[in-house]
């Protein structure tokens, strides 16, 4: 009889665990929380003076582990270069609003 208990209290704590998961999961999917990964900087768009020096990077694609993105605005008020290290920054459900917040 307390075998049966058990694996029914077992079972019980299991929904219960998942319930939890899937409401969490929903609260974060509808929150503005921002999300980041890091990669590497592709071909930035740089702006020059008149004298052909850089003064800013506008956008630039970003190598990540598993994907390329590209076009990413740079937030970061760092002028990039190819091979930077960066952080990208992203709501969870919209990757398309991604930015570069930060260079290492």
């Amino acid at each position: 009889m307390s075998n049966i208990n058990s694996s029914l209290l077992d079972e019980l704590v299991d929904v219960i665990y998942q319930r939890i998961e899937e409401k969490f999961n929903k609260q974060l999917n509808s929150a503005n929380v921002e999300f980041s990964y890091e990669g590497v900087v592709r071909n930035p768009i740089n702006v020059t003076d008149s004298n052909n020096n850089i003064i800013a990077t506008t956008s630039a694609d970003v190598e990540l582990a598993f994907n390329t993105l590209t076009s990413l605005p740079n937030l970061s008020g760092s002028i990039l270069a190819e091979g930077n290290k960066v952080k990208i920054f992203y709501n969870k459900s919209n990757m398309s609003n991604a930015y570069i917040g930060v260079k290492f």
